[in-house]
């Protein structure tokens, strides 16, 4: 017999979230001393993101998604 998925509690969502937003946190304050990477998101824009904006997005979503592997990110 299989389980079904439970959804998660608001307070499991905090939690979740609250470390994500550490990871990327810790990410960043270790790439602020460092030389930076700058590009455009979409050729065409005046939209710039750094490597540390990339790294500390990639240590957030590794996060949500060990947490949450059936949950999308946007």
């Amino acid at each position: 017999m299989s389980s079904t998925p439970v959804d998660p509690t608001p307070a499991q969502l905090l939690e979740v979230a609250i470390a994500a937003a550490r990871a990327a946190g810790a990410v960043l304050t270790q790439k602020l001393a460092t030389d930076r990477t700058v590009d455009f998101k979409d050729p065409g824009q005046m939209d710039l993101v750094t490597d540390a904006d990339r790294a500390a997005e990639a240590a957030a979503v590794a996060i949500l998604r060990s947490r949450f592997p059936g949950h999308g990110v946007l």
